[in-house]
């Protein structure tokens, strides 16, 4: 069930510290080029003011909260675009190759009414091999955080995403000089979106 609400904005703290959750969860298989779903996520979880239980993830470093299977190959979009994939968070948006190795997974920890998604990607290639990137997308129940850790996302010299778009591609939210930037890498770091 979707529901509207009145939408204000989202900020963007990259002052906070890098903290992972631990655990291990449900294994996802992607292919290259790849979307799977759904997948719960264990609440209602409030996007650009509207609610959702369930998300998508591409092999090419985001989910999403539509089922349009758009896989987002193979360039990390300069954000807000009306053309899909949209209703995103990319974390690492760039030609990634899960098939080539690596661990994609995601489980729901805590109790109500502090629950949070955790999604997994563990050193995921990029296409052709190496570069592998390791990140981590946070969902906080009630407070509505989206959360982004980043173990390590180098740069392999194709244009890479960081940030949130709603459900139309008309508004986002993106850490500067992550916009479809090539020259951006990240090690130890976290991004919160409020």
């Amino acid at each position: 069930m979707l529901f509207r609400s009145t939408y204000i904005g989202y900020g963007i703290d990259t002052s906070l510290a890098f903290a992972p959750v631990g655990g291990s969860g449900t294994p996802v298989s992607l292919f290259d080029d790849d979307v799977d779903g759904p997948f719960p996520i264990g609440f209602t979880f409030n996007f650009f003011g509207i609610d959702y239980t369930e998300f998508y993830i591409s092999s090419n470093g985001f989910i999403t909260f539509s089922a349009d299977w758009d896989d987002g190959c193979c360039s990390g979009d300069l954000l807000p675009t009306t053309f899909t994939p949209n209703n995103l968070i990319a974390f690492a948006w760039e030609d990634l190759d899960p098939s080539s190795g690596g661990t994609v997974e995601y489980f729901t920890s805590g109790v109500s009414p502090n629950r949070i998604l955790v999604m997994n990607f563990i050193s995921i290639q990029h296409f052709g091999g190496g570069f592998p990137v390791t990140a981590q997308v946070l969902l906080y129940e009630t407070t509505n955080i989206i959360e982004i850790h980043t173990t390590s996302m180098p740069t392999n010299g194709g244009n890479h995403t960081m940030g949130i778009e709603n459900d139309n591609g008309t508004i986002a939210h993106v850490v500067p000089g992550r916009n479809s930037d090539w020259t951006w890498s990240a090690t130890n770091e976290m991004v919160r979106f409020t």
